[in-house]
């Protein structure tokens, strides 16, 4: 097992309102990092992280759980917190853990009560937040409408950092406003297909990304100096500026993601459990 240094280990708080889709995001980043070897359901009552017979049966969850997954160099402890009023204090036991807080909001639905409250939480922490559209596989879902309301709920600092590639069933993958590069799912594996930027989507891209680039600029006056005599930054001052502004709270990025709708687990048998601990 590796053995990794304090400063190469993040917890990171997954909140938000209930039915948000916070334990599927869980179980497909698990899966998508090799942390298991088969993607966990919700429905089917195999979410790494809904464990308990309650949870599975009514589809909920109750209490924080948390499960471990190497990401290159860094060791990533994923906090999945429940939503409902009932269990409130299991979620802000969670940001009192965390180093970050990834506010999942669902698609069709959008800001709800227990969405606000955890922004509020996160705001008195200090810790910086990372807003995860989820669901948008579902009929009605739309990414541009979701961040819109976002943005509309919790300031213009709220940006999206990805698009997805396609909509409602016909999700394929995201499209990285920093690399530009289109990364498509491929069912049955956990790791995707790097891709070129699709010629349809180069005008809603560039649009996206010269906002994102802009307000990156704007969070730092070296930047915003760089920014005004080249017109714009280059890939690295854009990447380094991108995550010293959302480290600092001054930048609140916008992630596309369908958790259940991207890979199709190739058998019904449950997924083997990541290394992880029971919080009660």
């Amino acid at each position: 097992m590796k053995v990794y240094d304090t400063r190469d280990i993040r917890n990171l708080a997954f909140v938000g309102h209930g039915h948000a889709g916070k334990t599927s995001l869980v179980s497909s980043l698990l899966f998508a990092a090799h942390a298991t070897d088969k993607l966990g359901s919700v429905a089917e009552g195999s979410a790494l992280t809904d464990f308990d017979p309650d949870e599975i049966e009514r589809k909920v969850s109750m209490a924080l759980a948390v499960a471990a997954a190497g990401w290159k160099d860094t060791k990533l402890n994923l906090i999945d917190a429940p939503g409902y009023a009932n269990f409130i204090g299991e979620a802000a036991a969670a940001m009192r853990a965390a180093d970050a807080a990834l506010l999942v909001v669902h698609a069709i639905d959008g800001v709800a009560v227990q969405t606000e409250r955890m922004w509020e939480d996160a705001e008195r922490a200090g810790l910086p937040v990372l807003i995860v559209v989820s669901a948008l596989d579902r009929e009605r879902a739309s990414f541009a409408d979701a961040a819109a309301r976002i943005a509309k709920r919790f300031g213009r600092a709220a940006l999206p950092v990805a698009l997805p590639i396609g909509e409602e069933s016909r999700v394929q993958g995201v499209v990285c406003l920093v690399s530009g590069k289109a990364y498509l799912s491929r069912p049955g594996s956990p790791d995707a297909q790097v891709a070129e930027l699709p010629a349809e989507m180069k005008g809603d891209f560039d649009e996206a990304r010269e906002k994102l680039l802009e307000a990156v600029a704007e969070s730092d006056d070296e930047l915003m100096n760089a920014f005004l005599e080249n017109g714009t930054l280059d890939d690295m001052q854009f990447a380094a500026g991108l995550q010293k502004a959302i480290a600092g709270r001054k930048l609140f990025p916008i992630y596309a993601t369908a958790a259940t709708a991207c890979w199709t687990p190739s058998s019904s048998s449950p997924p083997r459990r990541p290394t992880g601990r029971r919080s009660r």
